[in-house]
């Protein structure tokens, strides 16, 4: 404990040392000035993300490793190469200009990082930069998948551990059916949520795995060797979980699905998976002996004189042309400014305004051909794939039934290919967007703003989905763009919207809608028919789900309000 002890008595002693008048400290401040809004980015969305809010204790990882090893990166400077200085820098410049105009907070965390290495470097040199490369792994463990990944791996995990979960009460002998990553058995239906499917114990598991190996200075294929069996237990500890739920709901009155009792056990599972890799570890540890690489300030504390980073040697800072770099990152430092005065970023999804709940009467009786019938309110846990609440009308007409509903609430456009791939149907997507997705031939007053899922089972089931996402003002929002869908078109009109708005004018009107006050509600008509889908079918279903959309547009739930602390968001976060 003592060896800890030294470590935040290091950074103290730092910190009260620093002179905040040195131009070198001012070259790091103009730096972040220019990380400002896509920083501010960044920690809105990872503190959204359930599976990302471990940040902060990665990056306090961070401070640690950099202050316990401080001594030897100081210790070990080389001159640094003014060439691969400049060209750092400009690659920086680069990164952070692009993120800031499309509002990117995955380029923007790399350019981040990239930052503290080149900074580190041009310190102490390329030796004392392999000596930090332990704070700039850290710090890479918290980047966030850019366009979606997570939702896609989420939702694979959710399946792999639902798979595994279906095994599991395989060999305890519990009847049971799967769906997509739903769990029959006799009494009850279960769904694999976010957090059941792992992800959460992926990172927060897997980047306390690797903090514990730097900590201890294993060597590369030892680190890599523990983030393997980690991913391992992780899959294993999630399977367990899930099936605990289902034979304790199905076996007994009490509880674990919901409430504390989930809460508790997820936590329990993490500790579960972390002591499992770290025992497997010790196993490596006494089969295969392996010393720890450097002494460093392991038994005997290194006898060296550190300078403060203030001092004439340490922290020396010798950039080339650091005026003018200082005057780029000031200038792109006030473009992020102008564009977080006109917008903020993303809210966290616990400061979502609560909005009035919709109610029966929302809806006329009729909607075109259609009666309108049942109404009912489903309350779910907050990680549910399909809503926290819905609410559903059941519609008639003929032989025929459809289900109109409205689910809430999100912070940003739900896509609901994934909530119907998770429940075990075949997904085609397709968005009916106008300026987005090819629609940019589309009529200037066609209403053509909405998404349609085809749906198919092996089985031979069809259905058809129409939906699409309202903020609190029943302002319609688009989609978020994937990898491969212009991506490339849509970065070049995102960067001109930026510096449209930064000028002072009006948006482009092309491309995703730039602005939404959230949080956004879903509005979805389902309908799984017994015959064929024909034309006739498809222009009656979209018929009665634009006239119900209007009806919506008009109920008190979206009806203007003043918003107290609450802006508009700004563009699309590419991640």
């Amino acid at each position: 404990m003592a060896r800890y002890g030294f470590v935040w008595q290091d950074a103290f002693s730092t910190v009260s040392k620093l002179r905040f008048t040195n131009p070198k400290l001012l070259f790091l401040f103009v730096g972040l000035l220019a990380h400002f809004l896509v920083l501010k980015e960044y920690f809105f969305r990872m503190w959204s993300l359930a599976h990302y809010q471990f940040f902060p204790l990665a990056l306090a990882a961070a401070i640690w490793l950099f202050f316990d090893r401080k001594d030897e990166i100081f210790t070990s400077s080389t001159p640094p190469n003014q060439s691969v200085q400049s060209g750092l820098m400009l690659v920086i410049v680069t990164m952070v200009s692009l993120a800031t105009l499309i509002n990117s907070s995955f380029i923007g965390w790399i350019s981040f990082v990239l930052f503290v290495a080149t900074t580190i470097y041009s310190c102490v040199g390329g030796e004392g930069l392999k000596r930090s490369l332990p704070v700039l792994i850290v710090l890479s463990l918290i980047t966030p998948l850019p366009a979606q990944l997570d939702q896609d791996l989420i939702l694979k995990m959710q399946y792999l551990a639902s798979g595994l979960a279906s095994w599991v009460l395989d060999t305890a002998g519990i009847l049971h059916l799967r769906q997509g990553v739903v769990l029959v058995s006799e009494t009850n239906q279960f769904l694999a949520e976010e957090a059941c499917s792992g992800i959460r114990s992926l990172f927060s598991a897997t980047a306390a795995i690797v903090f514990w190996g730097l900590l201890q200075r294993y060597a590369w294929w030892r680190n890599l060797i523990n983030c393997v069996q980690t991913i391992g237990w992780v899959l294993v500890g999630n399977a367990v979980r899930i099936a605990v739920v289902v034979l304790v709901e199905d076996k007994t009155a009490f509880s674990v699905s919901t409430g504390w009792q989930h809460e508790f056990l997820g936590v329990t599972t993490f500790f579960m998976i972390f002591g499992l890799a770290l025992s497997f570890d010790r196993l490596v540890r006494i089969f295969i002996p392996i010393k720890s690489q450097g002494s460093g300030r392991r038994g005997q504390r290194a006898e060296v004189q550190v300078q403060a980073l203030a001092g004439a040697n340490v922290g020396s800072l010798e950039m080339p042309h650091a005026k003018y770099w200082m005057v780029v990152f000031g200038l792109i430092g006030l473009l992020a400014l102008r564009l977080s005065m006109t917008t903020i970023g993303t809210p966290i999804s616990g400061s979502l305004t609560s909005l009035d709940f919709p109610k029966q009467s929302d809806l006329s009786s009729r909607l075109q051909s259609w009666n309108v019938s049942e109404f009912q309110h489903i309350n779910r846990s907050r990680e549910d794939i399909q809503g926290e609440d819905s609410f559903i009308w059941v519609l008639k007409n003929g032989s025929r039934s459809a289900q109109l509903s409205m689910d809430c609430q999100w912070s940003d456009f739900h896509d609901l290919s994934y909530c119907y791939t998770g429940l075990g149907w075949r997904v085609e997507t397709e968005h009916r967007y106008q300026g987005l997705f090819g629609n940019h031939d589309a009529a200037p007053g066609e209403q053509i703003n909405y998404s349609r899922l085809q749906l198919s089972k092996p089985t031979g089931e069809r259905g058809i989905v129409l939906f699409c996402g309202l903020d609190q003002t029943g302002k319609e929002v688009q989609p978020q763009l994937k990898l491969g869908q212009n991506t490339l078109i849509h970065i070049r009109e995102k960067m001109i919207n930026s510096l449209r708005v930064a000028c002072g004018l009006a948006p482009l009107k092309s491309i995703r809608n730039s602005t939404f006050k959230p949080p956004v509600t879903t509005v979805q008509l389902v309908c799984v028919p017994q015959g064929p889908i024909d034309a006739k079918l498809m222009q009656d279903l979209e018929s009665v789900f634009f006239a119900a959309r209007e009806q919506f547009k008009k109920s008190v739930r979206f009806t203007p309000k003043s918003l107290t602390g609450l802006e508009l968001v700004h563009g699309q976060d590419l991640h």
